[in-house]
């Protein structure tokens, strides 16, 4: 008997934790490395009916306090909330196919077998998809058809920023997006900064003082060191995590209780400071050769939105007609990365050979 579709992600799971201890399914398909952005970090939203996404931006806040005496009259304001943001959906599939045959033959329902043929190759076509959709918000894609906004798209660098610069990103150039330029309004950018060191006087100068001047609180569950469920994030390649990570071992105290126990779990000011793994693999397009980048991100600040009805729902098994015992199966999923706030997020440039990711 076939496994059911409804429990490949519960079976995956599974698969990956006791894989080492029996053997069998290990996948040299499917990337092993955290790919957090579209699992844990991103709150998705889900619309009912909309041809996009489409929300306000308030501009001018609302003179709701005043002192008053007995009698006086209220005093009434309406604030310009008229600079609307809208996005253009961006519609993913993925499909998969297989024989009945091989479905026959391989479901034999031992449990000795980890997974059979067809659920393997539903969860590896799962996860591909979920890495490609991860690799496309952190990259800047050319947008030759209706695609999803990335980092680079909200959050873009300035090359030739070297101090702290609070609103000092550029507008947004992708075609998806309609809705008001830094001109128009200028506090609708993210913070640039360059730099050359991770050290107090540079980058994590810089960072600190960002948080202080956006007015940052230490987020919810910080003494829980590296939260699976972050209200901010700082995301950077693999060589700048191995080089922090290396300060923070230096400058470690206590070696015997945490040398071995914190090693990779760095956190900044409450932060979790977590590897862009979309950003550091040389065979991504996402990784860039010539510069690095870190972001500090406040999540409360980020969407990904869903359509309800195009949700990465798995579509039922079909026989293709013109291929006999071809079953084929798809998932189809309108999507669209928002911010709400742009002035929260902090992009870090740096271009010191040892910070790229070669």
């Amino acid at each position: 008997m076939a496994i059911a579709v409804e429990s490949l992600f519960d079976l995956a799971a599974w698969t990956r934790d006791t894989e080492l201890e029996r053997g069998g399914y290990v996948s040299l398909t499917e990337p092993l490395a955290d790919y957090p952005l579209f699992n844990m970090l991103i709150e998705r939203q889900v619309l009912r009916s909309t041809p996009n996404v489409r929300y306000q931006l308030a501009t001018k806040a609302a003179n709701s306090y005043e002192t008053v005496e007995v009698g006086d009259p209220i005093q009434v304001s309406i604030p310009k909330t008229a600079n609307a943001v809208s996005l253009v959906w961006s519609k993913k599939r993925t499909a998969v196919a297989w024989y009945a045959d091989e479905e026959a033959f391989n479901a034999v329902g031992s449990q000795d077998d980890i997974i059979d043929v067809v659920a393997q190759r539903k969860v590896e076509h799962d996860a591909e998809y979920r890495r490609n959709l991860e690799v496309q918000i952190t990259d800047a894609s050319s947008h030759s058809k209706n695609d999803v906004l990335g980092f680079k798209d909200w959050f873009p660098a300035k090359t030739t920023a070297t101090n702290l610069e609070l609103n000092g990103g550029g507008d947004i150039s992708a075609k998806e997006y309609t809705g008001p330029t830094v001109a128009q309004v200028p506090r609708f950018s993210n913070a640039v900064c360059g730099f050359t060191k991770l050290s107090d006087d540079d980058l994590f100068k810089k960072i600190s003082d960002f948080y202080h001047r956006v007015k940052y609180y230490v987020p919810e569950g910080a003494r829980v060191i590296d939260s699976g469920t972050p209200n901010r994030v700082v995301l950077c390649n693999a060589p700048i995590f191995l080089a922090w990570e290396a300060l923070q071992v230096a400058a470690n105290d206590d070696p015997r209780n945490d040398l071995g126990l914190w090693r990779g779990a760095i956190n900044f000011r409450s932060t979790p400071v977590k590897i862009n793994h979309a950003q550091s693999d040389t065979d991504s397009v996402a990784t860039p050769t010539d510069h690095a980048l870190v972001y500090a991100l406040d999540l409360n600040t980020i969407k990904l939105w869903v359509h309800a009805d195009y949700n990465f729902k798995l579509s039922p098994p079909i026989l293709d007609p013109n291929i006999p015992g071809q079953v084929k199966m798809w998932r189809e999923l309108y999507t669209q990365l928002a911010v709400n706030n742009r002035e929260k997020n902090l992009t870090a440039y740096a271009t010191a050979t040892e910070f790229l990711a070669t």
